[in-house]
Parts: structure tokens; C-alpha cells; sequence
């Protein structure tokens, strides 16, 4: 006796009636890739990029320990001068400019590269206490924590 229940039938593209993938695994990942790319998106390109940037996914490692904040960066080849790293309101703005002029075989070639990166501030830290450091290509930005503000854990009890 052939199958009575009613099922979804995939359209030939692979996707079902509703726009979704035909198959589970693929609406789960659809999805999940969605969260995870707007979830990002709001943590780390909250302020716009100034015009005429064009590293605006400069990739940056952000640690939490207990006292600190620590971004790093890589920068290879600018030098400290090449950075401008402000707060502005409740953001951190990472922003480097850099200009390079080689000569070979009588010919000139100059190169222009531009970074940008703004994260939202956590509300426990201590903005004017940010330092910043240039070493061997890496940017480290380290951002204090208020100890004022400063977590506390809970414990929980039975009763």
C-alpha cells in the first residue's frame, strides 16, 4: 500500500514552498549562519566606517580576564604614528593609515592601506585609563576594568 501521509515536496531548486531549505540540517545552518552574522555585525561594526575606508573588516581577537579588556590587531609593516585610536562616546575607534613609497629598477610604486574597526564599550570599564601598544606587527589595546563595577558571582542555594 503505497504512503497516505501528506509530505512537503521540495521544489527542483531545493527549496520548499516557504523559501526555506528542503531539508532540516539546511534550515538549521541558513539560520544559525543568519544569527551568527547579525549577532556579530551588532557587536562590532556598531559605528560606521569613515568614507573612503577600505579595511573596515580589520580583524581583531578580543580577551576578558579578570582586570582587563585586550584587543589586538595585525598590523604588520606601519608604525605607531600610522595609528589613531580614540573613544568616542561609548565606542573604542581603531583606525590606521598608511602610506609606502618603493623604488626599484627606476620605477616608483606607492600604496595607500586604510583600517577601521569601533566596538561598543562594555559599561564597566575605565575609558581614560585605555592604553595602547605597537610591537612586531600586533596592536594591543588594553581597556580596564572598573573595579567599582567589577562582577560579582552569586552562589545559589538549596533549600
Amino acid at each position: 500500500m503505497p504512503n497516505v501521509v501528506p509530505t512537503k515536496k521540495a521544489s527542483p531548486k531545493g527549496l520548499s514552498l516557504w523559501g526555506e531549505a528542503a531539508y532540516p540540517v539546511d534550515i538549521f545552518r541558513n539560520r544559525f549562519e543568519d544569527w551568527f552574522r547579525r549577532f556579530w555585525q551588532e557587536m562590532s561594526d556598531v559605528a560606521p566606517a569613515p568614507e573612503g575606508a577600505i579595511g573596515t573588516n580589520w580583524e581583531c581577537e578580543l580577551h576578558d580576564d579578570d582586570k582587563q579588556y585586550v584587543v589586538k590587531a595585525e598590523a604588520p609593516g606601519l608604525e605607531p604614528k600610522d595609528f589613531d585610536i580614540q573613544v568616542k562616546g561609548d565606542m573604542l575607534v581603531l583606525s590606521a593609515e598608511h602610506d609606502e613609497e618603493k623604488k626599484s629598477n627606476g620605477s616608483t610604486v606607492k600604496t595607500h592601506g586604510t583600517w577601521y574597526r569601533a566596538f561598543t564599550l562594555p559599561s564597566d570599564v575605565k575609558p581614560d585609563a585605555i592604553s595602547a601598544s605597537y610591537d612586531k606587527g600586533i596592536l594591543t589595546v588594553q581597556i580596564p576594568k572598573d573595579e567599582k563595577v567589577a562582577s560579582k558571582k552569586i552562589a545559589v542555594k538549596a533549600k
